[in-house]
C-alpha cells in the first residue's frame, strides 16, 4: 500500500521536492508594482470618475476644464451618471485641440494655455486613495 500522497498538500510538489526559484526581472506584473502603476493619473487616459474623486480631493486645476463627452456617448449609457462616470476621455488631448481651434480662429489662448499648462503638472501624479468627506 502506497501512501505519499496522503500527507500532501497543494503548496508541496510530488516527491517533496522543491521547485526552482524564479527570478523577477521586473517585467512581471506583481502587487508591489501594480499598486503604484495604478495608482498613477494619466490624463491621456482618465475616466470621469477621476476627475470627480481629484476636484473632490481639492484639485483646483480642474475646475478650469470642463471634459467634454459627445451626446451619443451619453445616450448609449442612458444618462446613468454611475456609466458616464466610466468613460474614459483624453484630457489633456481635448485641451489641446481647443487651443489648436481657438489659434486658427485668430483668438486669444493664453487662459486655455495656461490650463493646460496645470493639467500637464498634475499628470503622472497619484490618485487619491481615500477622500475624506467629513469637515
Amino acid at each position: 500500500m502506497k501512501i505519499t500522497a496522503i500527507a500532501q498538500n497543494y503548496s508541496t510538489p510530488a516527491g517533496n521536492k522543491s521547485t526552482a526559484k524564479v527570478e523577477n526581472d521586473g517585467s512581471q506584473i506583481t502587487s508591489d508594482n501594480m499598486a503604484t502603476d495604478a495608482a498613477k493619473l494619466n490624463l491621456r487616459d482618465v475616466s470621469i470618475s477621476e476627475i470627480n474623486s481629484l476636484i473632490k480631493s481639492g484639485n483646483s486645476a480642474l475646475l478650469d476644464v470642463l471634459p467634454f463627452v459627445p451626446p451619443h456617448i451619453l445616450e448609449q449609457k442612458g444618462y446613468d451618471p454611475a456609466l458616464v462616470g466610466e468613460h474614459r476621455i483624453n484630457l489633456l488631448g481635448q485641451g489641446e485641440q481647443r487651443i489648436s481651434f481657438q489659434q486658427s480662429i485668430g483668438k486669444n489662448t493664453t487662459l486655455l494655455e495656461q490650463t493646460l499648462e496645470k493639467l500637464k503638472k498634475i499628470d503622472g501624479s497619484n490618485l487619491p486613495q481615500k477622500i475624506d468627506a467629513t469637515a
